[in-house]
């Protein structure tokens, strides 16, 4: 009858190591230091102590106007435009989400401005305790907007150049990420799946609703840019590539 073997635990020094420490050591001598693990044990690059938590976590500040200045050391012009260039890919970046996690971006802007609960849900989704549910209208927008800004270059003449996070040191809690930007514009794309749904976006009068406009506006100012695009794209984009701006 086979019996199998009993192992029996030889003292090594690595016993007296912790299971992470380990690990760490045998990632560092394999070269594998970009994993997920790794990132707890070495020193963030420039563009990560532009994210809130590190902000937060690294500053002695016992008030905003003092977290204020000292965010303003951190986060340098160079270091901004940095972030920007790293996060272009957006949705697709770990890096811009990273940012984004603790800031008031543009699409936040006037439900901020017009907020009267001090710890409601506006507060719960900026901070992450509650996940932002992916609506149709914006799954529907990152299949479409590629084609929508092409439709826009055509339209209006203009090179249209990705965007990444736009981040400013004078109001570091704040953040904006337009959809594209020309030598002249901030652009916007919405990708509405109903007539009715279009009516959020724009009035009868085909002028950008207060909670857009609020977006659009922080956005330009991000950007440095003294006009705008906000293009909404027709249900049927589709099959007609129509667009109202």
């Amino acid at each position: 009858m086979y019996e199998k073997p009993k192992h029996e635990l030889v003292p090594t020094s690595l016993n007296t190591e912790s299971f992470l420490t380990v690990v760490k050591n045998h990632c560092t001598l394999v070269g594998d230091t970009k994993n997920h693990l790794m990132r707890f044990y070495r020193a963030p690059s420039t563009v990560e102590k532009l994210s809130m938590h590190h902000l937060q976590s690294t500053s002695k500040a016992t008030n905003p106007p003092d977290f204020i200045e000292y965010c303003k050391l951190i986060m340098t012009v160079d270091a901004c435009k940095e972030a920007a260039t790293a996060t272009l890919e957006q949705n697709d970046c770990p890096l811009w989400h990273e940012l984004r996690y603790g800031r008031i971006t543009a699409p936040k802007a006037y439900d901020a401005a017009h907020c009267n609960t001090f710890d409601g849900t506006l507060t719960e989704t900026i901070s992450g305790a509650s996940k932002l549910r992916d609506t149709e209208a914006m799954k529907r927008g990152r299949l479409l907007e590629s084609q929508v800004l092409k439709e826009v270059e055509k339209i209006c003449k203009i090179q249209i150049n990705k965007c990444g996070l736009k981040l400013n040191s004078e109001y570091p809690i704040m953040g904006a990420s337009p959809d594209g930007e020309s030598s002249v514009y901030s652009i916007e794309i919405k990708c509405p799946t109903s007539e009715k749904a279009m009516g959020q976006y724009v009035s009868l009068g085909n002028s950008v609703t207060a909670k857009y406009m609020a977006q659009v506006q922080l956005q330009m100012h991000f950007s440095n840019k003294a006009k705008a695009l906000f293009c909404v794209a027709h249900p049927d984009f589709e099959k007609t590539k129509k667009n109202q701006s």
